[in-house]
């Protein structure tokens, strides 16, 4: 005859087993950290130097020299420095005189250079400007070629306005442009490929009403040249 006590005991057994397995993983969640972590440090070093600038602008062909103030001006400036980065750079520096109550362009007034061995893709990008442009506009173009023209071609004998750069094969389609009161509409110009040893010429076009009195407004951009592997 089964005693009833020794139907019990496996059942107190398994009640021990459990309680021991709790008690374990608690003491294991004791010990264990919260999170974990993998860090691998692979270290190198760059050395860094400079070579002269291989891209580069300098005065064109159609810089200005004022006689008085009632010439026109466009005058390069390759001395002109700024601030980037907390370091000191170039920044050449145009300045153009406009006419009141006209238009005036000027072209090759800076001329882009590619001394590299390799061939650039050359935008003028980031158009920003100062001042109040309260009575004038003004574009910014680049050419698309080297030997760009130099007159603004009429339509016909009797056109009274010259013919927008970018209506020419020469110039590009998309140029900067600043409208009247100092919003910057297209704030950069279309791409050209300058090949290694050749150049590319900028222009200006500035548009003073009548009421232009003068004042001194400003454009900064940047000319960006890339050049990628394929």
């Amino acid at each position: 005859m089964t005693h009833p006590s020794d139907l019990e005991k496996p059942r107190t057994k398994r009640r021990m087993s459990r309680r021991a397995a709790a008690i374990a993983v608690g003491m294991l969640a004791i010990g264990t950290p919260a999170g974990a972590s993998l860090l691998v440090e692979n270290f190198m070093e760059a050395s860094i130097t400079a070579a002269p600038a291989c891209f580069n602008k300098v005065a064109g062909g159609g810089i200005y020299v004022p006689g008085d103030a009632d010439d026109p001006q466009a005058e390069f400036d390759g001395t002109n420095t700024t601030t980037e980065d907390g370091v000191l750079v170039t920044e050449e520096l145009l300045t153009i005189r406009g006419m009141v109550g006209d238009r005036v362009t000027y072209t090759r007034v800076v001329e882009y250079k590619n001394d590299c061995d390799i061939p650039l893709e050359v935008s003028l990008v980031n158009g920003v400007s100062a001042g109040t442009w309260a009575e004038r506009t003004a574009r910014v173009y680049i050419s698309k070629n080297g030997n760009p023209a130099d007159l603004i071609d009429r339509d016909d004998a009797t056109d009274a306005g010259p013919v927008d750069l970018a209506d020419s094969d020469d110039w590009v389609d998309t140029y900067i442009e600043v409208d009247k009161g100092g919003v910057v509409s297209s704030p950069s110009t279309t791409v050209v490929t300058i090949p290694p040893g050749e150049s590319r010429f900028g222009a200006i076009s500035i548009t003073s009403s009548n009421a232009d009195t003068g004042a001194i407004d400003t454009i900064n951009w940047t000319a960006q040249a890339v050049h990628t592997r394929i």
